[in-house]
């Protein structure tokens, strides 16, 4: 293997290294015409030496004479050698002068090579199409704007891009896709890049080659375009939320920063309206908490433009009391507390003929189990409730036992007690 192959590669290799020094003028042109009266003996100094002539010359002469090849890349050496402006005279009859200063033939094969790699590989990084990763909405079938695609798939269009003119369209973020498509689960969404050039306008790019990489299930196309969790709107930021743009939690309105709103743009929590700072609204723009109206300040009204709480009606009668008192009243504490789902065992004895039919095995177990409903459960309650707690109850203004039993399926006039039909067989279900 000769020097200039170790360093320079094929005889191909060192003639295009050549010509890409672009010899022009001074020694690099004398050296050049050296060049070609080498490979083809002419000895005319007008020779066309074209980078294709040259390059065939190089080739011919690398071919036929490897010591003299050596020759010439020393001669080669010193028109790159560093000190070459310092020189009086750098070459007579076709020799470098400087032995003892320019670089040798080996070296500056070996140099020039590694140069011109790297200023390649330069070239290639600036002249690289510049990747940008996004993300492209389709309907149904995969066309937008007319044109079909597929996935994956890649594809080009001609002409010069502007955004919203001409070019393929797609955004850098999901959720911005949705500014332009209905946030749909029958689109199809995709994962894409653009890998030619890419015009982008705000939140909107286009590109003239566009490639799909793959489709998106909506599963994760709902994680993605959330920083929240479990949401089937977009731009939630809080967990659980059907609607859009939550920062709050479990919302199905929209720009709720609070949590649990159906209605849009509540900071508080569990509103049925809009725009309330307070709780557990179903009107607009209030302020206090459980108003039904809109634009109350103060809280439990169901009119509008109150500031102060009203009085509750007791019993269908106006009474002194505001609900937020009846909120606090010991009451609703003890109301609160009737059980619901609870059974209750009847014995044989008391079971009635349906009874019987529906639950054969009480020949051998002596009776049954009996689910009460919520009536029975709350007179079950109220027949063992202590007499004084019972006076509370009876105490609340307006207290009207039929109306109370209308609402409640209590009866509170006294009623015989069953025995162990409360304290020692009662069982709330779970």
């Amino acid at each position: 293997m000769t020097n200039y192959e170790k360093y320079a590669g094929t005889p191909e290799r060192f003639a295009e290294l050549v010509i890409q020094l672009d010899c022009e003028g001074g020694a690099g042109e004398e050296l050049t015409r050296q060049f070609c009266r080498g490979g083809c003996h002419r000895e005319d100094d007008d020779a066309d030496c074209t980078d294709e002539n040259l390059k065939k010359c190089i080739m011919t002469w690398l071919r036929k004479d490897a010591e003299e090849a050596k020759h010439h890349l020393e001669l080669l050496a010193c028109y790159g050698c560093r000190y070459k402006d310092d020189c009086e005279g750098p070459f007579e009859h076709g020799r470098p002068m400087c032995d003892e200063q320019h670089v040798d033939a080996v070296e500056f094969a070996k140099r020039l090579n590694e140069d011109l790699m790297e200023e390649n590989m330069e070239k290639k990084e600036i002249e690289a199409p510049q990747i940008v990763h996004g993300y492209k909405v389709f309907k149904h079938d995969w066309t937008c704007r007319g044109k079909q695609y597929t996935c994956p798939g890649r594809f080009i269009e001609e002409g010069k891009l502007e955004v919203c003119g001409h070019g393929m369209h797609f955004c850098q973020t999901a959720n911005d896709c949705f500014n332009y498509y209905s946030f749909d689960s029958r689109n199809k969404v995709a994962e894409v890049i653009a890998y030619g050039e890419v015009v982008t306008d705000g939140d909107k790019s286009c590109t003239d080659k566009l490639e799909i990489v793959r489709e998106i299930p909506w599963e994760e196309v709902l994680r993605i375009v959330n920083t929240g969790k479990n949401c089937t709107g977009r731009c939630n930021t809080g967990d659980w939320n059907t609607g859009d743009r939550n920062t709050g939690d479990r919302n199905t309105g929209d720009c709720n920063t609070g949590d649990c709103n159906t209605g849009n743009r509540n900071t508080g929590n569990w509103n049925t309206g809009n725009w309330n700072t307070g709780n557990r609204n179903t009107g607009n723009w209030n302020t206090g908490d459980w108003n039904t109206g809109d634009w109350n300040k103060s809280s439990f009204n169901n009119g509008c433009f109150m500031t102060e709480e009203p009085k509750i009606m007791l019993f269908n009668k106006q009474s002194e009391l505001t609900y937020r008192q009846w909120m606090d009243s010991s009451a609703r504490y003890l109301l609160n507390q009737i059980p619901k789902n609870v059974i209750e065992w009847v014995y044989s004895s008391d079971m009635t003929d349906e009874e019987k039919a529906a639950n054969p095995t009480f020949e051998t177990t002596g009776g049954y189990l009996k689910v009460l409903d919520e009536s029975e459960c709350g007179q079950l309650w109220w027949n063992d409730l202590a007499d004084d707690k019972k006076a509370v109850i009876k105490s609340l203004p307006n207290f009207d036992a039929e109306i109370f039993e209308q609402c409640t399926g209590i009866i509170v006039r006294s009623v015989e007690r069953k025995e162990n039909n409360w304290n020692t067989i009662q069982k709330t279900i779970s």
